[in-house]
């Protein structure tokens, strides 16, 4: 995942809309999603257009965003620590900022490709 400089990191404190910005470029980079000529946000699997809603990005979420976490597989007097990766599961507030046609505000409309 993308790292900010330490000077950077005060703003991004300070943005509200700075955890959705991130989520949506996320989602972005790594999701075929495609904005057709009627303003419909399209994600294509196995070459199959399903219109993306709410529930839709949950789903988005889950197969190309993850969280990485430290796990003991041990007992806690002796550790074996493994780093996990767990699928992201955004809540109501950031889905709704996507599902937004503002780009500062978090949506992943003026982000996608037009088709």
């Amino acid at each position: 995942m993308w790292r900010a400089p330490d000077s950077s990191l005060a703003a991004f404190a300070r943005d509200p809309f700075a955890h959705a910005n991130t989520v949506s470029d996320a989602i972005a980079e790594t999701a075929e999603i495609y904005e057709d000529q009627n303003d419909k946000m399209l994600w294509l699997v196995d070459g199959k257009p399903i219109s993306v809603t709410g529930n839709v990005l949950l789903d988005i979420s889950a197969r190309h965003l993850a969280t990485k976490r430290l796990v003991n597989r041990g007992t806690e007097s002796e550790p074996n620590l493994v780093s996990e990766y767990v699928p992201y599961t955004p809540d109501q507030k950031t889905v709704r900022a996507l599902m937004t046609a503002d780009r500062r505000e978090g949506g992943l409309r003026g982000r996608i490709t037009k088709i």
